[in-house]
């Protein structure tokens, strides 16, 4: 009677490490789909104005750190401006890094985004000019006031955000 005891404690604890195991190693995942305000800012000078922003996908974290955490917008999701996808996929590569930068040269396209998509900063070419102006997109941000808080929270980040500011300035 001993011995079955003993052998159903270690098979119970064979489950729960297992099931640990696997339930940590996998990544936890978060349905996202957020609709909200951007403000478009146009370098060339022309009015500033409050754009659609949506962000539909899922949200990848792996508890251990045993692969990159990303948002995925997969097939029919992503990050769009107005209906126009920005970004399918984002990858956070270092795992003491809190900001992603996605560059797309050949859309002319920049996008630094924090881990959690609370709050993003696009540079890309300006629809509404000619010559090939850029803007600032600076996710949420319902007025010119909310994008330059939001610009402040990016810029008072640590000094590793400082070598993107090239693209943005």
């Amino acid at each position: 009677m001993k011995k079955k005891w003993i052998a159903a404690i270690a098979v119970a604890a064979v489950l729960l490490v297992g099931g640990a195991c696997l339930l940590l190693l996998n990544p936890w995942e978060t349905q996202m789909n957020v609709a909200c305000t951007g403000w478009l800012m146009p370098e060339d000078g022309t009015a500033a104005r409050a754009v659609p922003v949506t962000i539909q996908g899922r949200w990848r974290h792996y508890v251990w750190g045993n692969g990159e955490d990303a948002f995925l917008g997969g097939y029919d999701g992503g990050i769009f401006l107005d209906g126009e996808r920005l970004a399918s996929n984002l990858p956070f590569p270092d795992g003491s890094s809190a900001y992603t930068c996605l560059k797309d040269m050949d859309r002319n396209l920049v996008l630094l985004a924090n881990r959690k998509l609370q709050y993003m900063l696009v540079r890309l070419p300006c629809a509404s000019a000619d010559g090939g102006a850029m803007a600032r997109l600076v996710v949420p941000a319902a007025s010119q006031a909310e994008a330059d808080a939001v610009l402040a929270v990016i810029e008072a980040q640590p000094d590793y955000i400082a070598y993107w500011q090239d693209d943005f300035s």
